[in-house]
């Protein structure tokens, strides 16, 4: 009988151990979750270990069924605290992601605008670029839609961007070919103004008769060219870098003339 008493009292013990061991080994469990509770920066960092844990609750076994109604009410209650701060989470980001999407669509349709018209004035220019600004300020789109936004958009500007440079460069061609036939306008007009002279006498009359520039060779006496205004009423004006041989002496004086010079 006493026997029999001792291995009963001795199952009981260990029963009783045993229930102990998952009693805490599910508190344990309690306050590991409450921990991932506290750090959810990755939720599915942080979920993937909370399944972990549900996991090793079910193989915990039993802590008696009183004890293990009161643990598993606080350790699904700290689950479904998980997930309803996942869901929130979630939520409110995919609610940032189409107010993003949405904002971008906007400026995507303003961009249109721009770049189906003709106009390329600094205020529109400058419109254009506030777009990029906005679209910074936009935010993150989502992974499924924000490379492709930009890209549309990206491709609108490149077409606004590309329709400005073509009027600026047709612009500066224009101006280039008016300037281009104005020179040659006046360098006709100059070289038809450029008469040349081999006498002093000649060089008078062409001046009195024409107006415009003589050429002549000259010696480079001061002289001859004191002589020039006197008689002619010229002055010499240029010794040009290409030079045209008129002749071996000066008209002026007779003396051997080496230079081409204009006077006017």
């Amino acid at each position: 009988m006493d026997g029999l008493q001792n291995m009963l009292q001795s199952q009981m013990i260990l029963m009783i151990y045993i229930l102990c061991g998952m009693y805490c080994r599910k508190k344990e469990l309690i306050e590991r979750a409450e921990e991932i509770l506290k750090n959810t920066e990755n939720f599915k960092a942080a979920g993937d270990k909370l399944n972990n844990l549900f996991n090793d609750w079910k193989a915990a076994g039993s802590a008696g069924r009183d004890a293990d109604d009161e643990l598993w009410e606080k350790f699904n209650g700290i689950r479904k605290q998980f997930y309803e701060k996942k869901n929130a989470f979630f939520a409110e980001r995919n609610a940032k992601w189409n107010e993003s999407v949405e904002a971008k669509k906007a400026l995507i349709e303003e961009a249109k605008k721009i770049a189906e018209g003709t106009d390329f004035s600094k205020a529109v220019t400058d419109t254009m670029k506030s777009l990029d600004v906005k679209w910074k300020a936009a935010g993150y789109s989502g992974k499924e839609l924000n490379d492709k936004l930009w890209e549309e958009f990206s491709k609108i500007k490149e077409t606004f961007w590309d329709a400005k440079k073509e009027r600026a460069v047709a612009r500066f061609r224009a101006q280039l070919d008016e300037k281009t036939k104005l020179l040659d306008s006046t360098k006709k007009n100059l070289d038809d103004h450029i008469y040349e002279a081999h006498t002093l006498e000649e060089a008078k009359a062409l001046q009195d008769a024409n107006g415009g520039f003589v050429k002549t060779m000259w010696c480079g006496e001061l002289e001859c060219e004191l002589k020039m205004k006197e008689v002619a009423g010229m002055s010499s004006r240029c010794m040009p870098f290409a030079q045209e041989n008129l002749g071996d002496v000066c008209p002026i004086c007779g003396k051997p003339a080496k230079t081409m010079i204009y006077w006017g």
